[in-house]
């Protein structure tokens, strides 16, 4: 920065913006005063592609008042040298200037402080071993460097994120007045790694709210554990239902259900729900409310309605709250009527290609019959295993029925 003094020590008009303290390629400048005369101006100096550049106040159409604007964001014009900006001299005061980069910038903040910047110390939390419990806040504490006042005009924030600072948020930390602040961290329910670093930045009447999006501009000092972050791990919450068993079996009046759990907490009930096309729709078939021992429980249940088809069962187990989660899926196999001592198999038959056993029945007809009673196709049995070819019986459900035979026959599912 080039301009006149008081800004340059000892008379000296050109000062460098140094390495900001929170890394990066921010770069930042604090000077003091001690000369309360007038006004000063002064420009910024940046490095572009042809050199170094003197940036003024943009438009370059007149000096810049920048006194009243402290803790704005100040927009110049690389390559402006005929018009400066100007700041009110004040005895005693800390001038902080901040740029996004250390060259090509023509975007800087100005604050007046009445304090030395502060520092961020001994930062400390509740957290023990790494690790919380999921829904438990965390409160993060930390002290103020030496000698610092303990009311300057400058605010504490805690920045924490739970992806890598993809997105985060920001907390005002509370200033206890002894030269500590505490700032709390709002529980997360899920498995989650929350990182978390402790930043400074100025309070005044124009100053914009803080928000994570400007936060890497208008931090004046940080305590980012060394680059690394400050972090700790959530676990996962603990499920409130841990399954043990879960199955199912075709019996003569329905298909009987048996499931049980290891442990159950805050479970209202579980749903069981059923479908008959592998998933894509499902049916409510009855609730049945759970009992919440410590140690778990068994539970049964026998769908009487359940259609002879091939189904897929699960079980939505539902928590007070409203929370819910599903088993894993469980198949049943479609279900045969007795009688005529036919085997037919594999079921359901894809690609309709079907192997029947016919035995102590050769010579006799068996017959394909659709869902409304209409013959569809006649194999004459062999007495053995044989292949029945049936790719021209369109998908759907069938009964195989020996000719003049009383029994109902057994289903047939061509997919």
């Amino acid at each position: 920065m080039v301009g006149q003094a008081p800004f340059g020590p000892n008379g000296s008009n050109e000062l460098p913006f140094g390495a900001f303290p929170g890394g990066g390629s921010a770069r930042q400048l604090v000077i003091l005063t001690s000369n309360a005369a007038s006004k000063r101006s002064f420009n910024l100096v940046t490095t572009t592609a042809s050199g170094r550049t003197s940036v003024g106040p943009s438009g370059c159409a007149a000096n810049t008042d920048i006194f009243t604007r402290d803790g704005e964001q100040i927009v110049g014009q690389i390559g402006c040298s005929n018009f400066k900006f100007q700041a009110g001299g004040v005895n005693n005061t800390y001038y902080v200037f901040k740029t996004p980069t250390a060259a090509n910038s023509d975007t800087f903040i100005f604050w007046r402080l009445s304090a030395p910047i502060r520092a961020v110390n001994n930062v400390t939390s509740n957290v023990s071993g790494g690790t919380v419990s999921s829904g438990s806040a965390v409160t993060v504490t930390a002290t103020l460097g030496a000698a610092q006042p303990t009311n300057n005009g400058q605010n504490m924030y805690v920045w924490y994120s739970l992806d890598n600072f993809t997105s985060s948020n920001l907390v005002k930390m509370t200033d206890n007045n002894n030269g500590t602040f505490t700032g709390t961290i709002p529980a997360q329910t899920g498995a989650a790694t929350v990182q978390y670093k402790l930043i400074t930045s100025a309070a005044s009447t124009t100053n914009p709210t803080l928000t994570p999006a400007n936060a890497s501009l208008r931090t004046l000092t940080s305590n980012d554990n060394g680059g690394s972050n400050f972090s700790y791990a959530v676990a996962s919450p603990a499920l409130p239902v841990t399954w043990t068993e879960w199955s199912g079996r075709r019996e003569p009046d329905g298909v009987a259900l048996n499931w049980a759990t290891g442990s159950e907490a805050d479970n209202e009930a579980f749903d069981v729900e059923r479908s008959s096309d592998s998933g894509g729709t499902w049916t409510h078939v009855a609730s049945v409310p759970g009992r919440n021992l410590v140690g778990g429980s068994r539970y049964a249940y026998s769908d009487r309605s359940a259609p002879r088809l091939p189904l897929v069962y699960r079980l939505r187990q539902r928590d007070f709250d409203g929370a819910s989660a599903y088993s894993p899926l469980l198949r049943v196999k479609a279900a045969y009527f007795a009688g005529d001592n036919l085997q037919v198999w594999p079921q359901p038959a894809n690609g309709g290609v079907l192997w029947l056993n016919g035995g102590g029945h050769g010579g006799r007809l068996a017959h394909f019959y659709d869902g409304r009673g209409v013959r569809r196709l006649s194999v004459r049995l062999t007495g053995r295993v044989q292949r029945v070819q049936a790719d021209r019986l369109p998908a759907g459900l069938y009964f195989l029925k020996l000719e003049d035979s009383d029994a109902a026959g057994r289903i047939v599912v061509l997919n």
